[in-house]
Parts: C-alpha cells; structure tokens; sequence
C-alpha cells in the first residue's frame, strides 16, 4: 500500500534537523531556509563552508560540522529528521571506487546513525541518474531503469539502503532534475544562462521536444521543509520537475533573449530522446507546489543577470 502523507500545524514546530551537503548550493539554501522557519538545524559540512558562508541569518539555531561522511562524524543528542545532500559527482578525476565511497558507503554510515539517533525522518536527495537510459516521453516513479551509469547505480544503492530501514522511520527519495536559481551550476540551464551572459551560442538537440526538467531552489527548499510536518509509513519516492512544459527551443531562446550577452540559438540533430518529468505522486502525496517553467525560467534570468 502506498504511503499518503497528512497535513501539520501551519507554524512550523522547531526540530533537531541534521543538513549533509551543507556547503552545497542546494545544502546551504535549505539550512538557511530551516533556519528561518525557527529549526535547530546541525549543517555537516566536508572542508570550508563553500556557500554557507559566515553566518547564515535565522530564528533557528545553526551548529557547523566538518566531516567525511565515509568515516564517521560527531552527532547531536537527538534527531528528529535528517536531509542527505552531499554526494560526488562523476567530475573528471572521479573515480568509480570514490563514487562508491562518498555515497553509497556515506549514506550507509548515515542510515544506521539516523536510526540510531532516533530520527522520524530521512530525505535522500536523490538523481534521476537513476534511471539510465529512459525510453519514454513521460518521466514518473514507475518508468523502467535502463542500464543508469557508475553513478546513476550508487545513487540507486542509497535509495535501497533507505528502503531496507523503512520499518524503523519514515523515509522519502526525492530523484531530482537540475536545481536552479541565484549561483547554480552543474545542469543544463544553468550552463546555458552562463554561456548566454558570456554571448555564446546556445545549442540544443530535439527543439519541439516539452521541456520541464528544472526545480527551482525555493521550491524545493519549501517543499523539503514542508516533510517535518507530515506523516506517512514507510519509504517513498517521487520524481519532480517545474510545473506546465515548453519546447526546447523556446526555453534555449527565452534564455538567449533575456540574457544581457546577446546569444544565438543553434539547432543540431540528435537521437537522444527527450521526456517530461511527471510531479504527480509528489504533489497529490506529498503537497510539492512547483512553479510554472516559463516564470521559473525568467525568475532564474532575473537572479542570475540583475
């Protein structure tokens, strides 16, 4: 039977909430946002405070940990929910065996600690990775896995590790798309914004294909946030994406035309497939609220270009 998630209080209760990843652009734009709704919020950090910067502002309480989550790392008291963020990337200089360690082994360590700690919940931000080779034009939680990458395969280790402990606490996979918004990096817009401002061609594959494979940062911090006060039993997982669809070609050439660098857009042939990302399941379980593409598209121009 499927989880359904229930409604909480409309004030956040302050909880005891352990950020991995937090130096991150995703990690340090969610401790700032738990902080702000008034939570104790324990940011695990590798080396430097990357963009955590000094001291984030907040009603919450903030306590910095510097960590490789491989080993093992200094614990509060108490839990009572814990988001997974920090990962490794398959960047050029990575190898398969640091990939195994820095994630799967990482959120190995994490799982055990986390129930040990007595943590209600546990947010696996996850990839849609994956999925490896998707053959669909619609993108959910039930489309097959298709032979995902060295990455993709560790990413689907670290969903199972949760799965293994749904008994003990609530647990929710969020396989997630490219996260955009003021300074994001590493995905397809926000390389595209970058060489826009910089007057370089912005080429694309499949120009009539829908598009809606973005999540922006606020979205998600909120939607994360918003998990500490609901319920459900067991372990889920849901794929998200920007509300509504646009072509290819009109999301390259919304970029290109908003974009201060007066960039071209280029069509080139491909056979790569494209697909849509279906946010139901989170929406209708899990009250995911995201923005429509096009005004996330030019809320991400504004941040980026102002």
């Amino acid at each position: 039977m499927s989880p359904t998630a229930q409604g909480g209080p409309t004030r956040p209760v302050p909880r005891d909430v352990l950020v991995t990843g937090a130096g991150g652009f995703t990690g340090a734009a969610l401790v700032r946002h738990l902080l702000a709704q008034g939570h104790r919020v324990t940011a695990v950090i590798r080396s430097g405070r990357g963009r955590l910067g000094g001291a984030p502002s907040g009603v919450g309480q903030l306590r910095i940990v510097q960590a490789d989550l491989s080993e093992d790392i200094q614990w509060p008291g108490s839990l009572d929910a814990l988001f997974h963020l920090a990962a490794r990337s398959p960047t050029p200089g990575v190898s398969p065996a640091d990939l195994v360690r820095d994630n799967v082994v990482a959120t190995t360590h994490l799982v055990a600690r986390a129930s040990d700690a007595g943590a209600k919940l546990f947010v696996l931000f996850s990839s849609l990775s994956v999925y490896g080779e998707v053959a669909t034009t619609v993108l959910d939680e039930e489309t097959p896995i298709c032979n995902p990458d060295t990455y993709g395969l560790t990413k689907l280790l670290c969903e199972g590790l949760l799965e293994a402990e749904s008994s003990s606490m609530r647990s929710l996979a969020l396989r997630l798309p490219g996260v955009i918004g003021a300074g994001s990096e590493r995905n397809w817009l926000s390389r595209s914004l970058a060489a826009a401002r910089r007057g370089e061609n912005i080429r694309i594959f499949n120009a009539e294909a829908p598009f809606n494979n973005a999540v922006h940062v606020q979205d998600l911090c909120s939607f994360a946030a918003g998990l500490l006060d609901q319920s459900w039993v067991g372990y889920d997982l849901v794929t998200l994406g920007a509300a509504g669809q646009l072509p290819v070609e009109v999301v390259a050439t919304l970029l290109a035309n908003e974009a201060p660098g007066g960039s071209q857009v280029v069509i080139e042939k491909s056979s790569r497939m494209s697909y849509l990302i279906s946010s139901a399941r989170a929406q209708t379980h899990y009250g995911y609220s995201p923005t429509q593409i096009d005004i996330m598209l030019r809320q991400f121009v504004r941040e980026n270009c102002e």
